[in-house]
């Protein structure tokens, strides 16, 4: 049986021509004459096919011979697939006709058909579906995930099976983009919307709005002036955003400072702040957020935590929810400048018909005076809404900050996009155990209460205490 060896190929992954002598003799080595080849026949060195096919079946029908044909199935362009085990040097499947010499190649619409997403249209690499969902849910799972880390894992998986190959961060990086748009696409096709709650819209009880200072940019990462593929979905447009803090700008006048509220001074309550000296193009995030922790909508900060970012957001899902309540952390301060400006622009008089809320946590850190008044518990018709919801999610979206401070303006907006649509996919998914569990909650403590107040009456021997309780207990329960 003669050996096996590995065939070379060149670069253009052709088979290099090798040749093996045969029946040659040499003389002993202590003579001084070179060896003498007797016979020498030079052929090609024989070595089994080991090309692989990339997994489609080929269609039953290429041509109008008839079904009953053997066609031929041989090897096409080669290209490389990459899946969950790292990268694989494969050939296309090419179906032939032995009668008319017809041939068939899959085209993008047959990959995509098998889960197969091509990253050009000559089709030189193909990522597996499940390469893109993965990285998805180890994002969800862990926002601070670098997306070199998950290529180094593919490489390593492939290293680890004897397999060699690279993967372009940059082509992986703009394949996921268009991946995740592509996906969002198809939901928008089937009217779902990723940035409405099911369970409050459009009559909302409460929205929470609070700044992120962590979700900086760096300067430096300026890349292409390719736009954003989810321009304005989540987070508003730079130019509508500047034109609005422009135009409140101009009816109002410059007061520079931070506001106060009795001893306690609040880094975001101001009304005024100029750019950042800092080496950072955008300064934060603010985001608005419903009872439910769903988001709703984001801008990006360019001159800190100014009033005029919330009253963006508060003008904006006005116009497409009926909300009762706007949290802020500093809506004592808040309110008055809101007041002030919807009296210079009538177009903000419908923004005064909220009810202004401080989150409960944040309400310890103002004067009692300030608590009672403007604090969510003391509020008639918030129930146990707590306006601390934001602070939730920007505890998920602050880790992701760690990655996105450096990505380019475009690629930082897809990212955080991806993320928030797959906070709000996971919240939807569990929000029927979510509201059960609050249901059960708020009958059982509405039931203590009930109980308690009845054996007060009796203790203190109060005619028709039964009947007023039970009164009382059904507001409870309703409430």
């Amino acid at each position: 049986m003669s050996n096996v060896s590995w065939r070379k190929r060149d670069l253009d992954g052709n088979i290099l021509p090798q040749h093996w002598n045969k029946n040659r003799s040499v003389k002993p080595s202590s003579s001084l004459e070179s060896p003498e080849v007797e016979e020498t026949h030079e052929i090609p060195l024989q070595v089994p096919s080991l090309v692989c096919l990339l997994p489609i079946p080929p269609p039953s029908q290429i041509c109008f011979c008839g079904p009953s044909q053997g066609f031929t199935i041989i090897p096409g362009k080669q290209t490389v697939l990459v899946t969950i085990n790292g990268p694989y040097n494969v050939c296309l499947p090419s179906v032939c006709c032995p009668t008319c010499s017809t041939k068939w190649s899959p085209s993008i619409g047959d990959l995509l058909g098998y889960k197969y997403w091509p990253a050009t249209d000559s089709c030189k690499i193909i990522f597996k579906f499940d390469v893109f969902t993965s990285f998805e849910q180890m994002k969800l799972a862990s926002p601070a995930l670098s997306q070199k880390v998950f290529i180094k894992m593919l490489e390593h998986r492939s290293f680890s099976t004897g397999r060699t190959g690279r993967i372009c961060s940059d082509t992986f990086h703009r394949v996921f983009r268009e991946f995740a748009f592509c996906n969002y696409r198809q939901e928008d096709l089937c009217l779902v919307e990723p940035f409405k709650c099911p369970a409050c819209t459009p009559d909302m009880l409460a929205i929470a709005v609070d700044g992120n200072r962590k979700h900086y940019r760096f300067k430096k990462s300026r890349g292409t002036d390719e736009p954003s593929l989810f321009d304005g979905l989540f987070i508003a447009q730079d130019s509508k955003v500047s034109a609005f803090v422009d135009k409140i700008r101009s009816q109002m006048t410059i007061k520079s400072g931070r506001d106060v509220c009795g001893p306690a001074t609040f880094t975001a309550c101001r009304e005024t702040s100029h750019k950042s000296r800092a080496k950072v193009d955008e300064e934060g995030l603010q985001i608005a957020v419903c009872r439910h922790g769903i988001l709703l909508q984001g801008l990006n900060h360019y001159r800190g935590e100014i009033y005029a970012y919330p009253m963006f957001l508060q003008k904006e899902l006005a116009e497409v929810a009926n909300a009762t309540f706007f949290c802020m952390d500093v809506a004592c301060r808040y309110w008055p400048y809101l007041e002030k400006m919807a009296a210079k622009l009538p177009e903000l008089q419908p923004l005064t018909e909220m009810k202004p809320f401080i989150s409960v946590m944040h309400a310890k850190a103002h004067t009692g005076k300030c608590e009672v008044k403007w604090g969510g518990r003391s509020q008639e018709g918030a129930g146990n809404t707590v306006g601390e919801e934001v602070e939730q999610v920007n505890s998920f979206l602050s880790r992701a900050a760690l990655t996105n401070k450096y990505m380019t303006k475009s690629a930082r907006a897809d990212m955080i996009t991806v993320l928030a649509m797959q906070w709000n996919h996971r919240k939807v998914e569990n929000l029927h155990k979510t509201l059960s569990k609050r249901f059960v909650k708020t009958t059982q403590r509405a039931q203590t209460e009930v109980d308690n107040l009845e054996s007060q009456a009796r203790a203190e021997h109060l005619p028709g205490g039964h009947g007023a309780v039970g009164v009382g207990g059904q507001a409870m329960g309703s409430h």
